[in-house]
């Protein structure tokens, strides 16, 4: 499994409203991607930051998704009034949550 960590700022007030909009709409876009294996958000509201990862498949899965993470932070940041931070990639070598 790989996942695909995605960060962004935001307006430490918009906390509620990034998260709507990730549950909204960067999910639903991953959940129709090949080799899409599941996503967790983590937010830190009084620093106003968020953590995003998605888990794939596979490498090629996840390298083939490039276009909708970056469209995920960007959008999430816009609705947080905040940055993208960009995406950092990575191997999955342990998960208890599977």
């Amino acid at each position: 499994m790989h996942a695909r960590i995605g960060r962004i700022t935001f307006e430490p007030d918009k906390a509620d409203d990034v998260t709507t909009h990730v549950r909204e709409n960067v999910v639903p876009s991953y959940e129709d991607a090949d080799g899409f294996k599941g996503f967790t958000l983590l937010i830190d509201r009084t620093g106003g930051q968020a953590v995003g990862i998605s888990f794939w498949e596979d490498e090629s899965s996840m390298q083939a998704s490039a276009s909708i993470g970056d469209q995920a932070r960007q959008s999430a940041a816009e609705a947080g009034s905040g940055s993208d931070q960009g995406p950092q990639h990575f191997e999955v070598t342990v998960d208890t949550m599977a």
